[in-house]
């Protein structure tokens, strides 16, 4: 059985995993599904993308050594701050009426509520990548996530998705299945263009989900999928 998050919860137990350095989730290499996809997304350099739930992610050096300007949101002051501290990049602090801003040059992150955004700050995105933060939602959670995302992103913003499925009793989440057909069915209700443009096995790019299978032999499967929602 997978762990259930509720609302109330959610926020606490991902601020103690970041206070207790619990992060296995964090990568330091680049996603491999991003440095190989992210390109069919036809993004122009210079414009902005939006990374929820980003952590101290390296992927956002990836972005931006492609010429992109990074939004990130993060709940957690300590991811916030250690992705310019660890890579060793200049930043002010600025309090706003929600968040505590980290600016950098090419990349800012709105440290706070992922709930409390809204569209004036996020007015000149042009893409979304979501490597980890559906599938940091438990299922209760995933719709209002969605629905949010979609109440403050511009219309003509793009998305680069990346699911993860496995059969639940096999692994304790997060990070959470999330079916093929629960992500086609929610994107849906705004876009009508939403591919799968690449399928990986997940146990070769994460390891370390394997070894806390719940299954002594191991995941029966774990795959990971690439969406381009349009």
């Amino acid at each position: 059985m997978t762990t259930d998050l509720s609302a109330t919860s959610i926020n606490k137990y991902w601020q103690e995993r970041w206070r207790a350095g619990n992060t296995k989730f964090h990568q330091s290499d680049y996603n491999v599904p991003m440095v190989e996809c992210f390109s069919l997304l036809d993004l122009k350099q210079g414009d902005e993308v939006f990374v929820p739930l980003c952590g101290k992610s390296s992927d956002i050096l990836w972005l931006v050594e492609q010429g992109y300007r990074v939004l990130g949101n993060e709940l957690s002051s300590i991811a916030a701050k250690a992705f310019f501290v660890e890579n060793d990049l200049p930043f002010t602090k600025i309090l706003d009426e929600y968040f505590t801003v980290y600016q950098g040059d090419s990349v800012t992150i709105l440290q706070g509520n992922y709930f409390d955004l809204q569209e004036h700050y996020l007015c000149s995105v042009s893409g979304v990548y979501d490597r980890a933060a559906l599938v940091a939602l438990p299922s209760e959670e995933r719709e209002k996530y969605i629905q949010h995302q979609l109440s403050f992103l511009p219309k003509s913003a793009k998305i680069f998705l990346l699911n993860i499925e496995y059969l639940p009793e096999e692994l304790n989440g997060p990070p959470y299945c999330v079916p093929e057909a629960e992500v086609t069915q929610k994107y849906s209700k705004r876009f009508n263009n939403i591919s799968i443009i690449k399928e990986y096995d997940g146990k070769l790019l994460n390891p370390h989900l394997n070894a806390k299978s719940l299954n002594p032999n191991g995941l029966s499967f774990l795959k990971e999928k690439v969406f381009l929602i349009k």
